[in-house]
């Protein structure tokens, strides 16, 4: 279950839900590298940057994600 991006130097990481199903994802930031998104799948994480959208390269520091909650009354 460990994860261990070969020949990435990572500068930051955060955990949030991205995909909703109430198990915690990791974000890794990455220096002239792409960032990373490993997805939990309960017994196991795939990276899943691309397919989010989220696999910038460059010099990535920190990623910070927030919750929008949108109410109609």
């Amino acid at each position: 279950m460990g994860i261990n991006p070969a020949g990435m130097w990572s500068s930051g990481a955060t955990f949030a839900d991205i995909n909703n199903d109430g198990w915690l994802d990791l974000y890794v930031c990455g220096f002239d590298c792409p960032n990373r998104l490993y997805i939990n799948q309960r017994d196991k994480f795939t990276e899943e940057a691309g397919a989010y959208g989220l696999d910038f390269h460059g010099a990535s520091v920190v990623m910070s994600f927030a919750i929008m909650i949108l109410m109609v009354i």
